[in-house]
């Protein structure tokens, strides 16, 4: 797990106050084709990780104001019922999703 993707995940369950639970892969999301395809068409880096219900995507030239807004519309909207928990910073957005029950 790279520095950045560590980073976010500790920012985001630090300031939700939550413990992260290894949950099953059928417990996630059935697809989350939708964020690897705005993340790429965004020439990021995309990456999911199952255990950790934790969607990212990496742009080392970073984001503009637009495509953080359409990644985090999707991300909210798309993905309401795992209650998702968007996260962002200059390079990196991700998602987080809470709803998950293993």
């Amino acid at each position: 797990m790279s520095t950045r993707i560590r980073a976010l995940l500790v920012t985001a369950v630090a300031a939700l106050g939550i413990a992260v639970v290894a949950a099953p892969a059928s417990a996630a999301p059935k697809t989350v084709d939708p964020l690897f395809k705005l993340c790429t068409a965004q020439k990021g880096e995309p990456d999911f990780s199952v255990p950790l219900a934790l969607f990212t995507c990496i742009k080392p030239s970073g984001f503009s104001a637009g495509e953080i807004s359409a990644a985090e519309a999707l991300s909210t909207h798309a993905y309401a019922r795992f209650r998702p928990t968007f996260e962002f910073d200059p390079q990196t957005w991700g998602v987080i999703f809470e709803g998950i029950e293993g």
